[in-house]
C-alpha cells in the first residue's frame, strides 16, 4: 500500500479500533462520524457510555461545541471550509435564518454523541426563532441544562420565565432595555422556579413577589441592578425564615443603595456571627453578619451586606 492511500482505519478488528478511537480527541470524532454512514456508527457504538454537551451560540452567526470532561472544540459556521464536504455544505447553510438545519444538526449530534445535555445561548433572535427551537428540544427529550439570553425581547422573556421554570440548571438573562420597562406580575405559581442558578443583569423589573413566590426555591439566585422600591428585602429574608425554600445563596444587587441593615434584621430572630468566625473574606466589608435559622427544617444561613448588596449564603467558605 503506498503512501498515498487512505489507511482503512474501519476495517480494523473491534479492540484496535477502540484504542484508536480512545486516543483521538473530541474534534477528530466529530470530523470521522461526518465522514460516511459507517463511520457515523462506529462512532456512535464507542461512544454508547460516554456523557456529552453540546453548546449553540445563535448571535450574528451560528456557532456550536462538543465537548465531554476537559475534551472540548468550536465550530463556527463562518470558518467552514471545502474540506468538509457534503457536511461543510450542510453546515454553511446553518445559520439564524435556517431552524430546520440547526434541528437537522442537534439531531445529528444527539444521535452519535449520546444524547448530550444542551447550553443554549441567544442573541437578539427573534421570539419565534427563540421558542420554536427550545421546543424542538423538549420535543426530543433533551436536558437544556444552561440557558442565556440577551435580548430586548419582552416576549421572549416571557416566554422563558414562563415555560422554563423546571428541567433546567442555570437560565441567565442579560436585558437592558427590559430594566425598568418589563412587566411580569400575578403570574401562575405552580409550578415555581427550581434551578441550580438564577441570574438576571438587569433586575429593575424583579420584585418581592417573584423574589418570594416564584424564585424562593432556585438554589443560587444573583440579581443585579434591582430596584428599592420594587424589593422589600426584610420580607425576602423573613420568607425564607418562615418557609420551606432550598434557596443557599442570593446576591441582590442594589447599586449603592444606603440600607439600614439593623432595621431589616430586627425582629428576624437571628444570632451575630463573630469576627472570627466570619473569616478574612467577609469581615473587611460587612460591621455585622447575621445568622439566621429556617424554622420548618434547621437550614442555617448567614445573610451580610455592604453598601451595594444584600447577601445570603449557607457557607462563609
Amino acid at each position: 500500500m503506498s503512501l498515498s492511500e487512505p489507511f482503512p482505519l474501519l476495517r480494523l478488528p473491534r479492540l484496535p479500533l477502540f484504542k484508536v478511537f480512545n486516543d483521538i480527541c473530541v474534534r477528530e470524532q466529530f470530523y470521522i462520524s461526518i465522514c460516511s454512514s459507517k463511520a457515523k456508527y462506529a462512532i456512535k457504538f464507542y461512544n454508547e457510555k460516554q456523557k456529552f454537551s453540546v453548546t449553540f451560540r445563535f448571535t450574528d452567526t451560528f456557532a456550536f461545541s462538543l465537548k465531554t470532561g476537559h475534551n472540548k472544540f468550536w465550530i463556527d459556521v463562518q470558518t467552514i471550509t471545502p474540506t468538509f464536504g457534503s457536511m461543510g455544505i450542510f453546515l454553511s447553510s446553518v445559520d439564524v435564518e435556517a431552524p430546520p438545519n440547526v434541528q437537522r444538526l442537534l439531531l445529528f449530534l444527539s444521535d452519535v454523541f449520546n444524547t448530550p445535555a444542551i447550553r443554549l445561548v441567544f442573541e437578539e433572535k427573534p421570539h419565534d426563532f427563540v421558542s420554536g427551537f427550545i421546543n424542538f428540544i423538549h420535543s426530543m427529550k433533551l436536558k437544556i441544562y444552561y440557558l442565556e439570553i440577551k435580548s430586548n425581547d419582552g416576549e421572549s422573556v416571557e416566554y422563558i420565565l414562563d415555560n422554563c421554570r423546571q428541567g433546567f440548571s442555570k437560565i441567565y438573562l442579560n436585558c437592558p432595555m427590559l430594566h425598568t420597562e418589563f412587566e411580569y406580575l400575578n403570574k401562575p405559581l405552580a409550578p415555581k422556579f427550581s434551578l441550580d442558578e438564577l441570574a438576571i443583569s438587569y433586575a429593575g423589573w424583579v420584585t418581592t413577589w417573584h423574589l418570594t413566590k416564584l424564585f424562593i426555591n432556585c438554589k443560587y439566585v444573583k440579581l443585579d441592578r434591582c430596584n428599592p422600591r420594587n424589593i422589600n428585602v426584610k420580607q425576602f429574608i423573613q420568607k425564607w425564615n418562615d418557609g420551606y425554600s432550598q434557596l443557599k445563596f442570593a446576591r441582590l444587587a442594589f447599586n449603592h443603595v444606603d440600607f439600614s441593615f439593623a432595621d431589616i434584621m430586627r425582629g428576624i430572630p437571628s444570632t451575630i456571627v463573630s469576627t472570627e468566625e466570619m473569616g478574612l473574606e467577609l469581615s473587611p466589608f460587612n460591621n455585622t453578619v447575621y445568622r439566621i435559622q429556617q424554622q420548618k427544617t434547621g437550614r442555617e444561613v448567614y445573610v451580610f451586606s455592604n453598601q451595594d448588596y444584600i447577601g445570603l449564603t449557607d457557607s462563609l467558605q
